[in-house]
């Protein structure tokens, strides 16, 4: 926030609650003295924060928004009737709830409920996956999906479901209700929160996305430093034809993905029994 935007505040609130606004920033000794004063205020701290929420909003460009309703509004003659297609698909091949929601950090490090289709079986262990991405991320190695890992504890069709990104279509709703944007860093999961540094937290400054630079760049030859430098470029360099040409490319990495899971699907049952096998194993040596 600038140096002018903070006085601006301090104002705002020197007026909010009446207290005398002469040389208000003039004085050093007076100033911290009207700081007190403002905390001693009844009902303070709460209205601090909504006023402070506001202007957080104020920080995301409105085009962000326009452009994320308008791709939403003009894409739903498509997506309506693959929505209903895979909530058939989940009802049919697999008992329990069609939507999974989970708990996400978003924007300024705040907690919202992502949700997703469901594309594991109920009941399954989270651990394994809090297991193996923290194991990503210390020995700093590339992000791999862990999907062929949990074969087994995918629903019928969850590989391909996960690998085209359809599973993540819910999550359209969040970009509606304002807590994602179609363009952006992925939301993290709070365990991985604590991983990030400091510096890698600047991701933390714009909505968290569907699909971003990370996305659409070599998602699974990417360490998390590697992930986190292309999210802070971003962050850093917003801008509305970055976000179409992310939009556009989007598809074509999806299709790829989709084609590399059903040749991985065809070719390699044994390779991804043996490695969810390893995987179990060091999960459970670990405990």
């Amino acid at each position: 926030m600038s140096n002018f935007t903070c006085k601006k505040n301090f104002i705002f609130w020197m007026d909010r609650f009446a207290i005398d606004s002469s040389n208000r920033l003039g004085n050093p000794d007076q100033g911290r003295q009207r700081i007190m004063d403002i905390q001693s205020q009844p009902g303070w701290a709460a209205a601090f924060s909504n006023e402070m929420e506001e202007s957080t909003d104020l920080l995301i460009p409105r085009w962000k928004r326009v452009l994320d309703v308008t791709c939403i509004i003009a894409s739903l003659p498509t997506i309506l009737p693959l929505l209903a297609l895979i909530v058939v698909w989940i009802r049919v091949f697999s008992c329990g709830q069609v939507l999974f929601r989970q708990n996400r950090i978003g924007l300024n490090g705040k907690n919202f409920i992502l949700y997703k289709f469901r594309s594991m079986q109920i009941n399954t262990d989270p651990g394994r996956h809090e297991y193996y991405i923290e194991k990503l991320i210390k020995s700093n190695a590339p992000l791999a999906k862990s999907d062929c890992l949990r074969d087994s504890e995918l629903i019928f069709g969850g590989l391909l479901l996960r690998a085209s990104g359809f599973d993540e279509l819910p999550q359209l709703l969040n970009v509606l209700r304002g807590e994602m944007s179609l363009v952006g860093p992925r939301p993290c999961l709070p365990h991985e929160y604590s991983f990030y540094s400091p510096e890698q937290k600047e991701r933390f400054k714009v909505l968290p996305g569907l699909t971003g630079q990370w996305q659409v760049r070599h998602r699974n030859c990417t360490s998390f430093a590697e992930m986190n430098a292309m999210d802070i470029n971003y962050v850093r360099n917003t801008t509305i034809f970055n976000d179409i040409g992310i939009i556009a490319r989007t598809p074509w990495v999806l299709a790829l993905q989709t084609f590399r899971a059903l040749q991985q699907l065809l070719s390699y049952p044994k390779f991804c029994t043996d490695a969810g096998m390893e995987l179990t194993n060091s999960f459970r040596a670990r405990e």
